[in-house]
């Protein structure tokens, strides 16, 4: 396996392991990666001791046996981090520091952060991290135009992702079936066996993967021993599971009282009442003669449920009708609408540009409306869901503080997420459950008295 990524393959990093001393820091993380847990006691005690000490005053802060300090300190002489000077043991201070970092991976309750991950930029010459990350030189801050850069919000680190796994055919792979797991990490021992990995390359290919700043390793006593896994950075993976967990769960259907008799209804609707004003002249506005007319020709093709003065709304607002001179006329368009399939008249309402929800809300329309499709992609495999479940598990930014964005409260990063008014819930509603019912997407009901919904066969299409 080549230690560089293709120079040119990914728009964002480009990491190149020969640019620091990487072949010592694979060594001691094969190391470390064999430690058990005495092992690991005996090199906290090392780095919290002063630069220098003694076995004897090893053992009597770890209470460990003498066998088992000599194991220690053989593996820690070995690398370097202790040497013996009489009796006395001096700690290497620049290994001290880089070992600091790495014990960290076994602590109880490690989740590897953004703060690591700069713990562990550090490693790296900082004239090198400009052209690993496609950073202006000029950079003052360069540990924070990184994380600005490449994960400020999920979208943009999503994105990175899938440059990696669509550039680096190594990583791919072992991304895919992490980020795919249950329990977003893999076992070390797992990767080795499943990937036919050696050692070696197991551990360029996880260095690889925290400085794509994909995922990291931890380690957790298991059965007196230590095991290492992969899982992704915690903000991330706080955010991905945060998705997890709110996803609705699928109802069953006998239980649903539906709403949306037909997914076309209101398109049918629509056809009906073209084609009276076909056949017919209409003043408008209608008296109630011509109202009740239209009204009984809907009842008689079984649509008298569909309210009236909406349907004649959305014909004017999209211009299918229009009432100069005091009645209604019809145009070009009107005809070509009543002339296609109920789907495809559905589709050409959806993307109408003059039909767009009337709501007095300070939440731009537009925008609401695409970050409610993305939403919808959620609804995808899934049949009949509750409303309010669903509503829970999405994540649209709906105002200027709706955007998901890392954000460090304390010493602590996390991706904030965003909370919903009651106008921005307003929004959702009428969104999903009635433009989209309209156009044909979404069908609606209720169960246990509760409104849910799910996604037409138009629906799946679309956001598919």
């Amino acid at each position: 396996m080549s230690l560089v990524l293709d120079a040119g393959s990914l728009k964002k990093i480009k990491i190149n392991l020969e640019d620091y001393a990487y072949s010592q820091d694979l060594s001691h993380k094969i190391l470390l990666s064999e430690l058990s847990p005495q092992d690991s006691k005996i090199l906290e005690e090392i780095l919290f001791s002063s630069i220098k000490t003694t076995a004897q005053k090893l053992t009597e802060a770890t209470s460990l046996s003498l066998e088992a300090l000599n194991h220690a300190l053989s593996l820690f002489k070995n690398c370097g981090l202790i040497k013996e000077e009489g009796d006395h043991l001096v700690i290497d201070k620049e290994l001290r520091k880089y070992f600091d970092i790495e014990i960290q991976r076994f602590e109880d309750d490690f989740e590897p952060n953004i703060d690591f991950l700069v713990h562990l930029l550090k490693k790296i010459p900082i004239h090198v991290l400009p052209s690993w990350y496609a950073l202006p030189r000029t950079s003052t801050h360069i540990f924070e135009s990184i994380v600005e850069k490449h994960l400020q919000s999920p979208q943009i680190y999503q994105r990175l992702i899938s440059e990696i796994q669509g550039q680096e055919p190594l990583l791919k792979p072992i991304i895919d079936v992490l980020f795919t797991s249950d329990e977003l990490e893999l076992s070390l021992e797992f990767l080795e066996a499943h990937f036919n990995f050696s050692k070696e390359t197991l551990f360029q290919v996880t260095t690889l993967l925290e400085y794509n700043l994909v995922a990291s390793v931890r380690y957790k006593k298991i059965d007196n021993a230590f095991k290492g896994f992969l899982t992704p950075f915690a903000e991330f993976k706080n955010y991905l599971n945060h998705l997890r967990k709110t996803e609705a769960r699928t109802l069953d259907e006998k239980e649903v009282q539906k709403i949306t008799l037909s997914p076309f209804a209101f398109i049918e609707g629509m056809f009906t009442l073209i084609k009276c004003f076909k056949s017919k002249t209409y003043s408008y506005p209608l008296d109630r003669s011509s109202e009740s007319e239209l009204k009984e020709a809907l009842a008689e093709s079984e649509l008298s449920y569909l309210d009236f003065e909406e349907l004649m709304q959305k014909l004017l607002q999209t211009q299918l009708i229009d009432s100069k001179n005091n009645q209604i006329n019809l145009n070009e368009t009107s005809f070509n609408f009543i002339s296609m399939k109920p789907e495809s008249a559905a589709l050409v309402l959806y993307r109408h540009p003059l039909n767009k929800p009337r709501l007095q809300l300070s939440i731009p329309v537009e925008k609401g409306i695409r970050e409610c499709e993305k939403a919808a992609c959620r609804l995808l495999g899934k049949g009949w869901v509750l409303f309010e479940e669903f509503i829970e598990g999405i994540v649209v930014p709906l105002n200027e503080d709706g955007q998901v964005l890392l954000k460090k409260a304390g010493r602590q990063f996390s991706y904030v997420l965003p909370t919903y008014g009651h106008y921005e819930q307003e929004f959702l509603h009428h969104i999903f459950m009635d433009w989209f019912e309209k156009v044909g997407v979404i069908e609606t009901g209720f169960y246990a008295s509760k409104a849910c919904i799910r996604l037409t066969t138009l629906g799946i299409e679309i956001f598919s």
